[in-house]
């Protein structure tokens, strides 16, 4: 790794925080799996010489979001559409009441290019363990990514159609940071 050890300051000006969504049940084909960006978060990152001696820390506005993407479904993503799935998302996440999304690390273990990262994530007011993956997907970027079950953190998957067409309980959160 040809990252220099020290203290850094992570936003969305020199990394990405993405959230990413699947779909599922009998109409599921009908939906998007979406890609959502967090446009407004922070974080800190010591770097010690080994993944043992480092630590993170995330904070994340769940208000400021923007759909940047959109896989399958049974007609192409519109711009009339990203509007309507944020609001979808508000109605779960409930952002006005629950803006802050954020993680602690306890520890990390591994390598920079096959480790993990556990602690604290706090989304929708409730607070619970996680585990990422750590990797170094090229050279000077550092990865954390991972699957968190909404349900577990009180939130409920969007979900339409009598339940035809619903979001997966599991959604994927990934941090990418370039020190390069």
């Amino acid at each position: 790794m040809d990252i220099p050890t020290g203290d850094y300051d992570l936003s969305h000006d020199n990394g990405q925080l993405l959230i990413r969504t699947h779909t599922e049940g009998p109409a599921a084909a009908m939906g998007h799996n979406l890609t959502i960006e967090v446009d407004y978060w922070s974080g800190q990152v010591t770097l010690g010489t080994t993944p043992a001696t480092s630590q993170v820390q995330v904070t994340a506005d769940l208000r400021h979001l923007t759909v940047i993407g959109g896989a399958g479904g049974a007609k192409p993503l519109t711009e009339s559409d990203r509007p309507k799935i944020l609001a979808n998302a508000a109605k779960a996440l409930e952002p006005e009441r629950f803006p802050e999304l954020s993680f602690a690390s306890s520890a990390i273990d591994g390598t920079w290019d096959d480790g993990s990262v556990t602690g604290e994530l706090t989304v929708h007011g409730v607070t619970g363990p996680v585990e990422l993956r750590l990797d170094q997907p090229e050279q000077g970027v550092l990865r954390l990514a991972g699957t968190i079950r909404q349900s577990d953190f009180g939130v409920r998957p969007f979900s339409t159609m009598m339940g035809a067409l619903k979001l997966t309980d599991g959604v994927d959160i990934e941090v990418s940071i370039p020190f390069a």
